[in-house]
């Protein structure tokens, strides 16, 4: 695609390779069209299956685009009503003290 470019507008691929080096902010945009230039032939590709009723492509929009209208795989587990699984309970200095002595029996 870029080598195409350089011969339309007249330059050589290596100055177009020397100026990317050279000027950031030539760089940058050329780094802009390429991502948006290339996410839309994507896009038109999708959606073109999309219109085709490709199953695959349709799910992907889906899980991708429609995550707001439930199409996702996220699971969440949780006990009741949301709440843990496991309630965990803080123990104090002599429960702590005990569990590591009863530990240390076992061993």
């Amino acid at each position: 695609m870029v080598t195409y470019a350089c011969k339309d507008v007249g330059i050589d691929f290596v100055t177009y390779q020397n100026w990317r080096r050279r000027y950031p902010d030539f760089d940058a945009q050329v780094d802009r069209v390429l991502n948006e230039e290339c996410a839309d032939m994507v896009e038109s590709a999708l959606l073109k299956r999309i219109k085709a009723g490709d199953t695959t492509a349709i799910i992907f929009y889906c899980k991708t685009k429609l995550k707001n209208r439930g199409y996702t795989e996220r699971q969440e587990i949780t006990g009741a009503d949301g709440e843990p699984l496991v309630k965990a309970r803080v123990l104090s200095k002599e429960e702590a003290r005990e569990f590591i002595n009863k530990l240390e029996d076992d061993v």
